[in-house]
């Protein structure tokens, strides 16, 4: 028994491999199959996906190339257009970008991500003018939306409007008041403006509320005590963030700055050298 136990095993096992084999041989000759196809016989579906893959894969002036060849084939492929955009703003040609998501929004005249989009290739040109009119537009569209202050108040961050950026940045709170994040971006701007106790009150209840990941919110505190000379307690969240984030070699290059401040050289020196030795592990000098 225990014999033909073990044949009706290998034959079950022989024919799961030649099963295998032939689905693996379907599926490289159907492989074969679409990049053999004749250019002519290619759909716009075709040139669409092709363009997907290359754009996967980094290459955007290939993806470019296929966006085009479908919005050839059909020029109401809106969705190639609009990611046609997307590749055009990651090679740094904003006009074209631009171009492509003004006529996506022709298609779709409320899309606030086409409107984020345009408005970026708008920034990213110097055009900071039309970006504002943009993300104005997309306030404008979704007023109960998160978003909507959201990438409006990074654009102000970047702009260094921070009043502006903090407005924007308390609507988000109102709608959304357990997002840490908005606490951390809007205490960043507390902080740029040397609002020091409000900078660490942002990012004390940013802390609170993430607790799984509170790297971001000790950060932006330890910086904001060192600015304002409590370098104990900088020095404190700089001691947690090591723990958290062991690899984190630009902690050890803050400690040690604070460290020559108070004078502990010692300290300072085990610093630097810690944050040299980490940055050579991680392949950065």
């Amino acid at each position: 028994m225990k014999s033909d136990f073990g044949e009706e095993k290998k034959m079950k096992i022989q024919k799961f491999i030649i099963a295998s084999l032939f689905l693996t041989a379907i599926f490289f000759s159907g492989y074969r199959a679409f990049a053999q196809k004749p250019a002519e016989t290619l759909t716009a579906e075709d040139y669409f996906n092709r363009a997907e893959t290359f754009y996967r894969q980094g290459n955007h002036h290939e993806a470019i190339a296929n966006y085009t060849k479908a919005v050839e084939l059909n020029s109401e492929y809106f969705e190639a257009i609009y990611y046609r955009g997307y590749a055009f703003a990651q090679i740094r040609q904003y006009e074209a970008a631009v171009k492509d998501f003004t006529k996506f929004l022709e298609s779709k005249p409320d899309d606030i991500d086409a409107y984020a989009q345009r408005a970026n290739a708008y920034q990213r040109s110097g055009r900071i003018d039309l970006a504002s009119a943009d993300f104005n537009r997309i306030v404008k569209i979704a007023p109960n939306k998160t978003l909507s202050y959201q990438w409006r108040g990074m654009f102000y961050q970047e702009t260094e409007k921070y009043d502006l950026a903090i407005a924007d940045f308390s609507a988000a709170i109102k709608l959304s008041p357990q997002s840490e994040l908005f606490h951390n971006l809007r205490g960043d701007c507390y902080r740029r403006m040397k609002k020091y106790d409000l900078a660490i009150a942002d990012f004390t209840k940013a802390i609170a509320l993430d607790t799984e990941n509170p790297v971001p919110g000790l950060y932006g505190r330890e910086m904001a005590y060192a600015a304002a000379g409590k370098y104990d307690l900088a020095i404190a969240d700089l001691a947690r963030l090591i723990e958290l984030t062991p690899d984190g070699y630009e902690y050890y290059e803050d400690r040690a700055k604070i460290y020559r401040k108070t004078g502990k050289i010692k300290l300072a020196v085990k610093d630097e050298q810690k944050a040299v030795q980490l940055r050579k592990e991680l392949s950065l000098d």
